[in-house]
């Protein structure tokens, strides 16, 4: 929005409250936080009383920069209310946490079971309900919602558990339940369920720590896991046990786990020098001069390689640096003179 602080001082509380003014700052995209705020607060001070639905509708997307203190004197059904006006969640999802986190306090302010929770907070604010209410004590009320809405991974760690056990069909599992996975849960799966449940994983694209992504290589490792492994998270791969992994399926192993997020393991472990190692060893790697094909096969672990690699391998190495977050000083002076020799089609 262009009006600048000093414009915006000027409006005098008469004009804000003009409907024909009002509905047209209302309608305007692009306030930043303290403007809105500046031409709340001007609104507020000319006693507009925000005791209704329709004049909190009435602020438009100037409703971002309500104090939250403004739904202290409401009741909670005005909120329930005001939660399907999209508009209104619009704004609000522009605010501050703490304005988010004060409308939702008002939505349970009568009656915070999980049911409450599932019908009448958003789902893209769910994740400001405070987590002792997400003690399940008997039957979940309806899965289906509790996968639609979008849970914080501590939220989804209480949840996990309960959710798992009421049902078989884990493509039900959204990746907002998923990224709670709990180990001392998926200890007591059998073989067939935590395959489908980490296969369920890779396919929702859901987010786990490292600890979670251990814990999971730990268990599935105990199993028949080479049956299975191309459909697991190249993620989880990366925590594998790599002394389990034969010479029959390492090449297919080592460039499915290349494709993984390296930065989950600390630079240096011993997990990931030895995952270079023998993938290095599989793919039958003898000096620094690697082929375009073993630099496809390698994919991020290159960025574990020293200079001399760089320097000596097919020039689709460039490929490869491009998933490295960090390069070591040696290795961007190579890229460098890599870039200026005209071997690339960037030189």
């Amino acid at each position: 929005m262009g009006l600048t602080t000093g414009q915006i001082s000027n409006l005098t509380a008469q004009d804000l409250v003009d409907p024909q003014v009002l509905e047209s700052l209302g309608q305007v995209n692009g306030w930043n936080r303290g403007q809105s705020q500046g031409l709340v607060n001007k609104i507020l001070r000319s006693n507009f009383m925000l005791d209704t639905a329709e004049k909190f509708e009435r602020l438009g997307t100037l409703a971002q920069g309500l104090p939250s203190s403004s739904f202290d004197s409401i009741s909670a059904d005005l909120a329930i209310q005001l939660a399907k006006n999209a508009t209104f969640l619009s704004a609000l999802r522009q605010g501050s946490e703490h304005l988010r986190k004060a409308f939702v306090s008002k939505i349970l302010s009568n009656s915070s079971s999980l049911s409450d929770i599932l019908n009448n907070v958003p789902d893209d604010l769910v994740d400001q309900v405070p987590n002792s209410l997400l003690v399940i004590r008997g039957k979940i009320p309806d899965l289906h919602k509790i996968n639609e809405k979008q849970w914080s991974p501590q939220q989804a760690s209480i949840l996990f558990g309960d959710v798992l056990s009421s049902t078989d069909n884990y493509t039900e599992l959204s990746a907002f339940i998923l990224q709670g996975f709990q180990c001392n849960v998926a200890t007591k799966l059998t073989p067939a369920q935590l395959s489908s449940l980490v296969q369920e994983v890779k396919i929702k694209n859901a987010n786990l720590s490292e600890e979670q992504l251990s814990c999971m290589a730990k268990l599935l490792s105990r199993n028949n896991w080479a049956a299975n492994f191309t459909s697991y998270p190249p993620d989880v791969l990366l925590f594998f046990p790599l002394n389990k992994v034969n010479h029959q399926n390492c090449e297919a192993f080592y460039t499915l786990a290349s494709q993984g997020n390296l930065t989950l393991l600390a630079n240096g472990s011993t997990q990931r020098n030895k995952l270079l190692e023998n993938a290095l060893s599989c793919f039958r790697v003898a000096n620094t001069s690697l082929s375009k094909e073993q630099l496809q096969k390698l994919g991020a672990l290159v960025c574990d390689m020293d200079a001399a690699t760089i320097l000596d391998s097919d020039p689709t190495v460039l490929e490869n640096l491009k998933l490295c977050p960090d390069l070591t000083a040696a290795q961007r002076i190579a890229l460098n003179v890599l870039l200026s020799s005209g071997k690339t089609s960037k030189g």
